[in-house]
């Protein structure tokens, strides 16, 4: 509709435009017609007045020899000068002799002494009869005299050459006339057959210059008695359209022409009140339709902005409805792995035989694949709840090659790059491979004709760049060759639920993931990228100490820390509450559990114990409430809170409670202890 309302009102101003430009040349053409018919008529009355003249003169001196007409010169004078005032038109009549002598004249009188013997009129009618002659546009040869053309014929006899009558009409007396008649054109001409001007309107500057012809020749030869042509003239260079008529028995024609420009100007000026009307009414509708074309992509960018946030909004209620389930599964099944674990490191004190521990073995490995899937499975729900420890960064690279060597096509190199000193970061190491898979997954599809992937590891201190950081930190540089991000897809890499591939290929939670990790363990990450140079991905980690093996082995065999101390377990399972009282009572503690919080908290108010171990997820109230409320009432009694999965985690851990994962074996219990009681260390 846009199209066609600018195509159709062009087409129609086009056909308006063609009409408007005929009509004026057909205006033109009539008022050239007008002009041609009031110059032709006067230009006739002009000739027929001289001839007039010439028979008046004719028949005043009929019979007389040339020495009588000069005798009787001065009669002839006045006579020829009433003739020419009785006429009404600005004209001269001469009589010369067959020598070329002026005889009698109606202007001077006594007739000056020149010689006509030169002039164009004289030597026509010496050479033949030539009838009324209209001669050439002639240069006075008296002073103050101006040009003029004339009308001549022979003095009788016509038979033999005895002299000439002329007239002597000025063309400055026919160009008057013409200029006004200025309203029907702004050319006029008197032209001979031979194309030399006799009058011209506006003057040129040399009244004797010739035309090419009065008209083109093919004009000429189709209708040599008038027409029309437009062409430049050769005097002035100027275009026209001119008109041309030729007068009856005078070989002479009457010219009229405007110039084509003024033609144009006119047919402007009809387009421009065309335009003022057309193009008002054009705008407003092509307006009008730009209005309602940019409301209706604004419908369809709504609808479209609708349809992607309604999808963006399902994706995230699947994944919300994923991690929940995934949670719940993740709860319960961590609470098996712990008492599958448990029993087998039960088993491990009173079984010596070597076939039993080997499937005491195989049943620990696949208890340990069990907890590390369910990890995997609470990372996907993004449920999981960070355990930091200090890992060698750049050591445990080379055992992840393999992983990430998986998650890559084979067009695509490897290659890691790690400092020689030790870059240990205080990290979850499980999230950490999470990130750095992320990361390798996103660089593989952003190379899909194959290039290098690289894994650089450095330790820098930072001074408040970026995101303020400041300290040691260690620096996992991921870089890719791939095709790179534009500035504003750089900018919105790691919002979650963004992403730049196709339906169904992509989450928008990768990178997403990989931000809150780095951010989660106390640092950053950051984005380099242009379109066509690659991507680094950096992840900013905090720096951490490492404990030497032999420290380690040492904590590990030293005596029991709870030493007669009161422990209370809070934990609705009775395998996993079994399991833990067997873990405390092997750390030296006495144990007593509850498997509700209100039952704990009676427990707690009759005989206040050195250390509160409870479950997060009970039924009949949370353990994070029944810790807060130890907390308030009991500020010396330490609590560690134990949890497979639960959205309250991440709130207790601000809150400063100490958070022990499940599954968890005594070491994992002791660190814990040890965390929250650390004068138990050295107790005996």
């Amino acid at each position: 509709m846009l199209a066609g309302c600018v195509v159709l009102p062009i087409a129609l101003f086009a056909g308006v435009a063609y009409t408007a430009w005929q009509d004026a040349r057909r205006h033109t053409d009539d008022d050239i017609a007008r002009a041609l018919d009031v110059i032709r008529e006067h230009t006739l009355k002009v000739f027929r007045t001289a001839e007039l003249l010439i028979l008046g003169v004719t028949a005043l001196t009929e019979n007389m020899a040339d020495a009588e007409i000069a005798a009787d010169a001065a009669r002839l004078h006045a006579h020829m000068r009433r003739m020419a005032a009785s006429l009404g038109e600005d004209e001269s009549v001469w009589i010369t002799s067959r020598e070329g002598r002026i005889l009698a004249t109606d202007a001077l009188y006594p007739a000056p002494e020149i010689d006509a013997r030169d002039r164009d009129y004289f030597r026509a009618h010496v050479a033949r009869d030539a009838g009324t002659h209209i001669g050439a546009v002639l240069v006075p040869k008296l002073p103050d005299r101006p040009p003029f053309f004339t009308v001549s014929r022979r003095r009788p006899p016509e038979q033999s050459f005895n002299g000439t009558i002329h007239v002597g009409i000025p063309p400055g007396q026919i160009a008057r006339f013409f200029g006004d008649l200025a309203e029907l054109g702004d050319y006029f001409a008197l032209i001979r057959e031979d194309g030399s001007f006799l009058a011209r309107f506006p003057p040129p500057k040399d009244q004797a210059q010739r035309a090419t012809a009065p008209g083109p020749p093919e004009v000429l030869a189709h209708n040599p008695e008038r027409g029309f042509y437009t062409a430049a003239s050769s005097l002035d260079r100027r275009e026209r359209r001119v008109g041309y008529r030729k007068l009856a028995t005078y070989p002479v024609y009457v010219l009229a022409g405007v110039e084509t420009a003024a033609v144009r100007a006119k047919w402007m000026e009809t387009l421009r009140q065309q335009l003022l009307f057309g193009l008002p009414a054009t705008a407003l509708l092509v307006a009008s339709l730009v209005f309602a074309l940019n409301r209706t992509r604004r419908l369809c960018d709504e609808e479209e902005k609708r349809a992607a946030a309604e999808e963006v909004l399902r994706r995230q209620q699947g994944l919300e409805a994923l991690g929940q389930m995934t949670g719940g599964v993740a709860h319960d099944f961590n609470n098996l792995l712990m008492v599958i674990l448990s029993a087998v490191g039960q088993l491990r004190r009173s079984i010596a035989g070597e076939k039993e521990r080997r499937w005491l073995d195989a049943i620990d490995s696949a208890g340990r694949t069990g907890e590390r899937l369910t990890r995997q499975l609470l990372s996907f729900a993004r449920r999981q709840t960070l355990a930091p420890q200090a890992v060698d960064i750049a050591a445990r690279l080379d055992g992840l090659a393999e992983m990430l060597q998986r998650s890559l096509r084979g067009d695509i190199q490897l290659a890691i790059r790690a400092q020689g000193r030790p870059c240990v970061a205080m990290i979850d190491f499980g999230e950490f491979e999470i990130a750095l898979l992320n990361l390798a997954v996103n660089a593989r599809d952003a190379m899909p004709e194959g290039g290098r992937l690289e894994v650089g590891v450095s330790r820098r201190r930072l001074d408040g760049q970026p995101d303020g950081l400041r300290g040691e930190f260690v620096l996992v540089a991921v870089r890719d060759t791939g095709a790179g991000m534009p500035p504003n897809v750089q900018q919105q890499a790691f919002t979650p639920f963004f992403t730049t591939k196709g339906t169904g290929k992509g989450t928008g939670l990768g990178l997403s993931q990989v931000y809150g990790f780095a951010r989660q363990s106390g640092g950053t990450a950051t984005i380099e990228s242009q379109p066509g140079q690659g991507t680094v991905v950096t992840l900013f980690l905090p720096c951490g100490t490492l404990v030497p093996p032999a420290a380690a082995a040492s904590a590990q065999n030293e005596a029991p820390i709870g030493a007669g101390r009161r422990a209370l377990v809070v934990e609705d399972n009775p395998g996993v509450a079994d399991a833990t009282r067997n873990h405390l009572e092997q750390l030296g503690f006495v144990v007593a559990v509850a498997d509700r919080a209100a039952a704990a908290l009676r427990l707690v108010e009759a005989d206040p114990p050195d250390l509160v171990l409870s479950d997060i997820v009970m039924p009949g109230g949370n353990g994070l409430d029944l810790a807060r409320e130890i907390r308030r009432r009991w500020p010396r009694i330490p609590v560690v809170l134990a949890t497979g999965f639960s959205e309250s985690a991440e709130q207790a851990g601000r809150d400063g409670f100490t958070i022990l994962r499940k599954p968890y074996d005594i070491e994992r219990l002791r660190g814990a202890l040890l965390a929250v009681l650390p004068a138990l260390a050295t107790t005996d």
